[in-house]
């Protein structure tokens, strides 16, 4: 593997890194404007409870383009503030078998720390699971996606935008054992 193609790499892993611990803060925050209550219902065997939440989140990411190899600097830091909206579905079927559904939408503005510029951004990630409680056996799927960009504003320049894809699916078998594994992580300058 060459050093850009290492550089690329790093960069994605560091943009997913960056959104993962984003989500994890945000949703720790103290601080949440409006919940919706847990509505649950029960339909046949099967309980459903929704949550609704929204939080007020600040971090710091990458802007585009990232370095070029290991002498050119590296992306400009962007300051971000925005709001986290958060929709979970939790349903308990018949069977005993949890299906859980999380949209987490991350929409907001910023700041670049060395030029001034302005970014927006907008941040979507979905996370299903299926699972039993307790743990009869160890079957469970888990499937992540998540989309992003980060985009400056009133620049012409074609390669300012980072936009980024993010797909992690595993499946356990009843023994504990994966029995499927699948990462795709994509980040571009465009």
């Amino acid at each position: 593997m060459n050093t850009t193609a290492i550089r690329s790499l790093a960069w994605a892993v560091a943009v997913l890194v960056a959104g993962v611990a984003l989500v994890f803060v945000a949703m720790s925050l103290g601080s949440r404007q409006q919940t919706t209550p847990a509505q649950a219902q029960y339909t046949g065997g099967a309980v459903t409870r929704t949550d609704i939440t929204r939080t007020p989140v600040s971090f710091s990411a990458g802007a585009c383009p990232p370095a070029q190899d290991q002498y050119s600097p590296g992306p400009e830091l962007v300051l971000l503030e925005g709001t986290l909206h958060t929709v979970t579905h939790i349903t308990r079927d018949p069977n005993g078998v949890f299906h859980t559904q999380s949209q987490n939408n991350l929409k907001g503005q910023g700041e670049g720390q060395l030029s001034g510029d302005k970014y927006v951004f907008h941040d979507v990630s979905n996370v299903h699971q299926n699972f039993r409680l307790p743990r009869q056996d160890f079957t469970r799927t888990r499937t992540f996606t998540r989309t992003f960009n980060i985009i400056r504003q009133g620049s012409a320049t074609p390669t300012d935008d980072l936009q980024g894809k993010i797909l992690v699916h595993t499946t356990v078998n009843a023994q504990g054992e994966v029995t499927t594994e699948v990462v795709k992580i994509e980040s571009v300058c465009k």
